[in-house]
């Protein structure tokens, strides 16, 4: 297991529901994002990935990894020192490998800009 120095505070992304005309309402987030987050362990911010998107890559501003236990959806949105982020695209899993090694995964988020 590796150390997590750092704490990320998480809000899980819910869709809005739909009326009855197919639109979809408001997503809500657990906790409000105008609440602190969960408190979820991180064991490294790093700088982001490609400004040159294509099929299989994602735009994004910073990457942090998580230990095994931790789960993200596309679209929560995480709280760090340097702002708010959301989650783009799913998580890197890292926790399969031959050997029973079980770094965890990585999580790619993109600046909120309000």
């Amino acid at each position: 297991m590796f150390p997590t120095p750092y704490i990320a505070y998480w809000h899980a992304y819910s869709q809005g529901a739909e009326d009855g005309h197919g639109n979809v309402g408001e997503p809500t987030y657990t906790p409000p994002l105008d609440e602190e987050g969960t408190p979820t362990p991180v064991i490294f911010i790093a700088p982001g990935g490609s400004t040159e998107p294509n099929e299989v890559r994602v735009e994004h501003d910073l990457d942090i990894g998580v230990p095994p236990a931790v789960t993200a959806t596309p679209n929560d949105v995480v709280d760090l020192p340097e702002g708010q982020f959301q989650v783009v695209g799913y998580l890197a899993d890292y926790t399969k490998g031959p050997w029973g090694f079980n770094p965890g995964k990585v999580v790619k988020l993109k600046r909120v800009e309000s």
